[in-house]
């Protein structure tokens, strides 16, 4: 991809911040993956068959993922903010 406005990257990234980095397990796996992340790229980025199969398999399902976590959440806080109002 390796563009940093890509609507995936955009998913991702929100994922990382609103999910991953608020739990330790999210943060130890953030770094274990900043760290051995950039070693795998290189070899996936050198073959056309390995960049597809990593989309489709891994970077795409877990695109759909977070998103629809990250729209679930959005859908529980404007809930919770609606009851908050309520009560006012």
């Amino acid at each position: 991809m390796g563009d940093y406005d890509h609507p995936v990257v955009v998913d991702l990234r929100m994922f990382r911040d609103a999910w991953l980095l608020k739990r330790n397990w999210g943060v130890q796996f953030t770094n274990w993956y900043y760290t051995h992340g950039p070693k795998a790229a290189k070899i996936i980025e050198k073959s056309f068959m390995l960049r597809k199969l990593t989309f489709v398999l891994i970077v795409k399902p877990l695109q759909i993922f977070t998103k629809n976590l990250n729209n679930m959440a959005a859908k529980h806080f404007m809930i919770y903010y609606q009851k908050v109002q309520a009560l006012m």
